[in-house]
Parts: C-alpha cells; sequence; structure tokens
C-alpha cells in the first residue's frame, strides 16, 4: 500500500471504480470482500462491485490484487484490461502529482518566489 506517512500529508484524493466481474457474485462472497478491503467501501451489483477508497492510502493495482488472491475474477477482455491499465496510469500520475509543489512553489518556468 501507499506509504501511511504520506497519507497523512497528502489531501484525500477519493475515488470509485466499478469492476466488472466475469462471473456474478453470490451474497457470502461479496460480504468477504468487505471484510478484505477494510479501507475501501464494497458495494455488490449483479455482474460487478463498485469500490470507493482514497488514493493516498491504497490504488486500485492493490485493491485488484487483493480481489486475485479472494479468487474473485475480473472481466479479461481485451477492453476491460486496456480500461484497467488507463486507470492504473491515471492513478500512479494522481499519486505522483499529490507530492507536487504547490501552485506558489517554483516550477518549470516560474522562477521561486522572494
Amino acid at each position: 500500500m501507499n506509504d501511511p506517512k504520506k497519507a497523512d500529508k497528502q489531501a484525500a484524493a477519493l475515488k470509485t471504480r466499478r469492476l466488472v466481474l466475469e462471473q456474478a457474485l453470490t451474497l457470502g462472497e461479496a460480504e468477504s470482500l468487505v471484510a478484505i478491503l477494510e479501507s475501501a467501501n464494497v458495494s455488490s451489483k449483479v455482474s460487478g462491485i463498485e469500490v470507493s477508497y482514497d488514493l493516498a492510502k491504497t490504488d486500485l493495482v492493490e485493491i485488484e490484487n487483493l480481489l486475485q488472491t479472494a479468487s474473485v475474477k475480473l472481466e479479461s477482455g481485451t477492453m476491460a484490461r486496456l480500461h484497467r491499465a488507463w486507470l492504473h496510469y491515471a492513478e500512479e500520475s494522481e499519486i505522483s502529482n499529490l507530492d507536487a509543489p504547490r501552485k506558489n512553489a517554483a516550477c518549470c518556468n516560474r522562477p521561486p518566489v522572494k
């Protein structure tokens, strides 16, 4: 998971993702997912789950890894894999931007403010 020391300093970056599954979950499987994903809110849908989480504490890759260890299979079609890869890239960029200097700091073609 992301560094908890940084999570305290960073602003909350709340995300909600809908993950499409290969097979629908039973009620018992959905309840066990809630227990596994303690840092996220999970609601079960017919053919997927909706996960809400703080990007400063965890990311989609870690959630997918937890689902994989719980033997939950995500949709594996080309478009689904491409969409998840794009989300991974977007979250990685957003996490690195959370550490970026703020507006008044020196950056790019702006000299430091004196």
